[in-house]
């Protein structure tokens, strides 16, 4: 089993790049995870679990990063109406 000890998703939002402005917002999320490594220290000749743990947690971290991406865009939308 893997140890998560940490996760990280972050948001962000471009409403204009070097002076020019978008046509329309673009919304980028990314999330990140530190984990315990159980072979740190030593050789180990089949990497295969550190695989599909990865596996587990990439579909953990999509789910949040989606998660982030449409809030950060219902936010969004909802600051533009208000404007």
């Amino acid at each position: 089993m893997i140890e998560i000890r940490k996760i990280i998703t972050t948001c962000k939002t471009v409403f204009s790049e070097l002076g020019v402005e978008a046509t329309r917002p673009i919304t980028k999320a990314v999330g990140m995870a530190a984990i315990r490594n159980a072979f740190a220290g030593q050789f180990v000749e089949d990497l295969r679990p550190l695989f599909e743990a990865g596996a587990m947690l990439g579909e953990r971290l999509i789910a949040r990063v989606a998660e982030v991406a449409r809030w950060a865009r219902s936010f969004l939308w909802a600051r533009v109406r208000r404007i």
